[in-house]
């Protein structure tokens, strides 16, 4: 949605989103209660909302992490290439000085 420039577009793209999720939470539900029979379906209600906040609690760290990660080895990536690029440079003019 950030990289839309209208907002008709995000406006289209988060109306889309919440159908989607309107027509998986059905579905998750029952799948959910049928497995949850033999366990009790509050504990396996009271399971999933407990895995769900741990997911959204802990998860966006190593997603950062991973994002800082990723943009620490582009950057590096990028210094090492530019640095190629300068030093051939200054090699050409170098050589160009001594002749």
């Amino acid at each position: 949605m950030a990289l839309t420039g209208t907002w008709q577009a995000t406006a289209t793209l988060m109306i889309a989103e919440r159908t989607g999720k309107a027509i998986r939470t059905p579905a998750r539900d029952v799948l959910l209660s049928h497995a949850a029979i033999k366990v009790g379906k509050g504990f396996g209600f009271g399971l999933h909302e407990t895995l769900d906040r741990l997911r959204a609690t802990f998860w966006p760290s190593p997603l950062s992490q991973q994002c800082f990660i990723l943009n620490l080895a582009i950057a590096q990536a990028c210094q090492f290439w530019l640095c190629q690029l300068f030093r051939a440079d200054s090699a050409v003019g170098n050589s160009a000085n001594l002749s």
